[in-house]
């Protein structure tokens, strides 16, 4: 008779589980219940922030927040850039004083802070804008404090770092958990974004009765967004190209002229350029 070898049916000493396998279950079961419990927060949110007032804001923000104040030199400007809001406020649903604070630091950008401030980096004046064009940007600013987009962004932050501690201890597998919640933020960040680029279309309109200089910073900058095709879905705003499209079509939609901007004014005799 001749001799086959063969293995046991049933062998303690052999293990049948597939760790990495399980590993991987248990990851995406524990980000598919933190994605669950982070949009049940993420409304929750939305409605928190709905039902504070703008004047609730402000007082807990004069509260917690540290006074700031626009360094000596760039005060003269700061007058400047808080008129020009002061006017394209007068074209919003908002009702309280928007202060202006100037930052001297190099990104171009601008941003929202509690209780309905906006914080202008020096970076954005030196990016030679029209005044139509920088109107855009501030109108933009406005946009997301008529949205409370500043709040709603601000809670969900908290939600999602609260989540990702909660679910994993802190843990490793934070960086399996956490890039999944970033992608729903990220997402959620565009779109408010684009939101608030149609509402400073409308601002602008209203302010100058045309939307000349509206994509004016996006064209000068559309050379440096990210060429890398999947970067689009962990940024928090839309694509450059995509952006400055959008606000064409929406303009051509809402048959919004576009005329010559106005040039904006120089910084006052003495004060240096930013």
């Amino acid at each position: 008779m001749e001799y086959k070898p063969v293995l046991p049916e049933h062998n303690d000493n052999i293990s049948h589980a597939q760790p990495v396998k399980e590993f991987f279950e248990i990851a995406a079961s524990l980000a598919m219940i933190a994605l669950l419990i982070f949009v049940g927060l993420g409304l929750l949110v939305d409605r928190i922030v709905d039902g504070i007032s703008a004047e609730t804001e402000a007082s807990i923000s004069r509260m917690v927040s540290v006074p700031t104040a626009t360094p000596a030199p760039l005060q003269a400007r700061q007058r400047q850039v808080q008129q020009l809001v002061d006017q394209l406020r007068a074209c919003t649903l908002l009702r309280r004083p928007t202060p202006i604070y100037l930052h001297d630091a190099e990104p171009v950008n601008a941003a929202v802070g509690p209780g309905g401030n906006i914080t202008v980096f020096t970076g954005l004046l030196g990016a030679r804008l029209s005044e139509n064009g920088l109107s855009f940007v501030l109108a933009h600013e406005l946009a997301h404090i008529e949205h409370r987009d500043h709040l709603r962004g601000m809670g969900r932050a908290i939600a999602m770092a609260a989540v990702i501690a909660t679910i994993t201890g802190g843990g490793d597998i934070d960086a399996i958990v956490g890039p999944g919640l970033h992608l729903g933020t990220a997402k959620f960040s565009r779109t408010r974004e684009a939101a608030a680029d149609a509402r400073a279309l409308e601002i602008l309109q209203c302010r100058y009765g045309h939307v000349g200089g509206a994509t004016q910073l996006f064209d000068s900058m559309k050379a440096e967004d990210s060429s890398w095709p999947l970067s689009h879905y962990m940024a928090s705003h839309p694509a450059m190209q995509e952006r400055i499209a959008t606000i064409h079509a929406l303009a051509a939609a809402r048959r919004f002229p576009v005329r010559q901007t106005v040039a904006l004014a120089a910084p006052a005799a003495g004060q240096p350029a930013p």
